[in-house]
């Protein structure tokens, strides 16, 4: 860095320089960035705090393989787990993705999202691989589960919001086998 020409009377010196910063592609959103010099006797300068908005071209993510029963037996008492999964990707990057879900269209709350997860939590969410890609759930079905079919609908939702098209699996839910 170049020193400005200092006046005669100054004791302070300005200095200019470039610099620069590298940022993965799924790294959007609001930054602050701060800068501070330090000179040759380790003294530091006042900083200088900017803020700095990071946005992209985005797609939307994907899913595919969606794995859920077409039948299911209410059970006459106790519970009964039902597993979901799902593939989930982003063309962005993978950690773009936020989240993945599903709602019961025609229950009573539509709007009520069920979160699948990708944490490798076998015995909570009954996703057996942490970051896979591969997003799961296990919610119980139990003896007061309306029979008929049900319709459930998946998506994936990333940083920007965008969501991707949704994947709709339809179960018949049947009285109990026993």
């Amino acid at each position: 860095m170049e020193p400005f020409p200092p006046h005669p009377t100054d004791t302070v010196a300005t200095y200019k320089a470039a610099f620069s910063f590298t940022i993965q592609r799924c790294d959007i959103g609001a930054y602050r960035i701060e800068v501070i010099a330090q000179d040759q006797s380790d003294l530091m300068s006042n900083s200088l705090i900017a803020s700095v908005a990071i946005g992209r071209n985005n797609l939307p993510p994907h899913l595919s393989n969606l794995s859920a029963p077409d039948t299911l037996h209410r059970p006459a008492s106790g519970r009964t787990p039902v597993f979901f999964a799902v593939s989930a990707s982003d063309p962005d990057c993978e950690s773009d993705i936020v989240k993945v879900f599903f709602r019961s269209i025609n229950s009573t709350s539509p709007n009520f999202e069920f979160q699948l997860y990708d944490d490798g939590n076998k015995s909570g969410s009954g996703d057996s691989v942490a970051s896979d890609g591969r997003y799961s759930l296990v919610i119980p079905i139990d003896s007061t589960a309306t029979l008929g079919t049900k319709e459930f609908r998946f998506w994936a939702r990333d940083k920007s919001g965008a969501l991707s098209d949704s994947l709709a699996r339809f179960i018949t839910i049947l009285p109990s086998a026993e």
